[in-house]
């Protein structure tokens, strides 16, 4: 009867999950419009391969993009043919991995454990992690890339702990997919990070024969499955592999002038915060870990998975907060195993620190808003984002409260992880409108789009090139700088695609009076532009509008004999 009831407990607990996430991941999706750059790059690039069906070679604006494989753009483009160009789905490719690594994790911890309730747990503090939920509901590749590792280094260690010749064999075999997925996904990042794992972990067990021979399956499983369109790419753009190893993995990880350049404590600093609310139950964890006998639950393999990568991160010299994603699931099987057990003690502990944490929040909110301190998060329009943010971390601080009644370890955890769902549900709610203008400018976007024509001259810059492209669903756009398609107006006959001061008044010139234009750039661009539309176009066909550093000249083809446009010479 016990046993029947912990089976239904555990039932009910995964129902409830699932239903959660549904309500804070997937419901949301739609309600917060695209933010720039990578939300509106991965969008494009998945639109633009569904419009050209050319299913190899990524591009952006109609311009070689490769700074990524493949994989998570065919995801996307698939999204976008079944459910339309959307916000919803743009981000729901990230949503689903980000399920798809919970349930896993909840698996691998069942499994480690014979514990169904650890299990769920594991689920649960994974999606109610604040950085999985952050990245796992914007259109990025990472939560897509995490899913694979997560995979292929779970995967292996299942395997290891596995005693049937077969199934160990076939778990590694699904260890080398997932490897090959993620390499597909984001190169070969995906090979080295299982390895940083792995290896460090068979040396430290004296598993060398393991280490020596027993990486070949998950090897040639992981070649054969990046191996096709590999080779397909390097038939199609020869120069991909040279520039894609080159500048996407040696000079972003070790060059002094490297992308995203970050100090090396980065990652250290943050993670306590991306990994809220669960840091504060850290030490109580950390106390049921060293009562943990069970040889089982290989305590030290999930370490290694933990700090390795996360030191890996952050020796390289480019960072992005992003980055230490596949950090996570090791981190919610430890915690999960740790505040699990029947002597779990200290958690009553960190579920107090967890609500000084909301009400520190809570005060920061209450002062800013009233007594001035900083920069004001809202304005004076938005007292309804402002209050909804408020309530939920008072909400967040009373289910502390009541978590705080019971003498149980299980609720003290239960009640740590549920106080940060009303704010995670009021996130794409409250974002201020300094945000949304400055970052998502898709809605001001879309009524000047509306009516701009088919043959319209589009012009715009390495700013706003992946909002503006999105918004005119068009692959054809003149620019003004590069930003990062500096590699794709490279190529020859992409040159003339990024035009000088000299330029820009040529193509104005031989436009008017015959198309349309649109033209959006960022406001460093307004001086060149507004001087260049000075002496190529009347002023009466110019029409100027501004949101935030996004400057738009929507500009009707001048009629014959107007002021500034003379009229064309008699036919013969």
């Amino acid at each position: 009867m016990e046993r029947r009831r912990r089976v239904f407990g555990s039932f009910g607990a995964g129902v409830l999950l699932l239903i959660g996430y549904v309500a804070v991941y997937l419901l949301p999706l739609n309600v917060r419009p695209l933010a720039r750059m990578d939300e509106f790059r991965y969008a494009e690039i998945a639109r633009e391969m569904l419009a050209s069906g050319d299913w190899v070679t990524p591009r952006l604006n109609g311009l070689r993009y490769f700074e990524k494989p493949v994989l998570g753009h065919w995801v996307e483009a698939a999204s976008l043919a079944a459910f339309g160009e959307t916000s919803l789905a743009t981000r729901l490719p990230s949503a689903l991995a980000t399920a798809g690594t919970a349930l896993f994790i909840g698996l691998l911890a069942f499994r480690l454990t014979r514990n169904r309730a650890t299990g769920v747990l594991a689920a649960f503090i994974h999606l109610t992690t604040l950085a999985v939920f952050g990245i796992g509901t914007i259109n990025i590749l990472d939560p897509v890339l995490s899913l694979w590792l997560t995979l292929a280094i779970g995967c292996y260690l299942w395997a290891v702990q596995e005693e049937a010749t077969g199934t160990r064999r076939l778990l590694k075999v699904l260890a080398g997919i997932a490897c090959g997925l993620a390499f597909l996904t984001k190169g070969f990042l995906a090979l080295v990070i299982p390895l940083v794992v792995i290896v460090p972990f068979l040396a430290w067990q004296g598993l060398w024969r393991e280490l020596l021979a027993g990486l070949w399956l998950p090897f040639t499983a992981a070649l054969l499955v990046a191996l096709p369109w590999s080779l397909l790419i390097h038939q199609a753009e020869p120069d991909f592999w040279r520039y894609f190893f080159w500048e996407e993995h040696i000079r972003r990880f070790a060059s002094e002038d490297a992308q995203h350049a970050r100090p090396f404590w980065l990652f250290l600093a943050v993670f306590p915060a991306m990994a809220l609310p669960w840091t504060s139950m850290l030490p109580a964890a950390i106390r049921g870990l060293r009562e943990q006998h069970d040889a089982r639950v290989p305590v030290l393999f999930l370490a290694l998975w933990l700090l390795l990568p996360l030191l890996f991160f952050s020796v390289s010299r480019g960072k992005l907060l992003t980055y230490i994603l596949p950090c996570f699931p090791p981190l919610s099987i430890l915690l999960a195993i740790g505040l699990s057990g029947p002597k779990a003690t200290g958690t009553r502990g960190g579920l107090r620190w967890v609500g000084v944490v909301w009400s520190l929040l809570l005060v920061v909110l209450l002062l800013n808003r009233f007594a001035g301190v900083g920069k004001p998060f809202y304005d004076d329009t938005e007292i309804l984002r402002w209050a909804a943010v408020a309530a939920a971390l008072a909400t967040g601080l009373v289910i502390c409260g009541l978590g705080l009644r019971s003498t149980r370890s299980r609720w003290h955890v239960m009640a740590a992880g549920a106080s940060i769902v009303p704010l995670l549900v009021a996130v794409p709610f409250v974002i201020p409108n300094a945000t949304r203008l400055s970052k998502m400018p898709g809605e001001f976007l879309a009524p000047l789009v509306r009516d701009v024509p088919a043959d319209a001259v589009v012009i715009s810059d390495g700013v706003y090139i992946h909002p503006v492209a999105w918004a005119l669903k068009r692959s054809d756009i003149l620019m003004l700088s590069t930003g990062e398609l500096e590699y794709g107006l490279s190529y020859p006959g992409d040159r003339q695609r990024l035009l000088t001061p000299e330029g820009l008044e040529s193509v104005l010139k031989q436009a008017s009076g015959r198309n349309a234009a649109f033209i959006a750039v960022d406001v460093n661009q307004k001086p060149m532009v507004t001087e260049t539309l000075a002496r190529t176009w009347p002023a009466s066909g110019i029409s100027r509008v501004e949101s935030d550093d996004l400057v738009v000249w929507t500009l009707s083809p001048a009629r014959p004999g107007s002021p500034g446009n003379p009229p064309p010479p008699p036919s013969e």
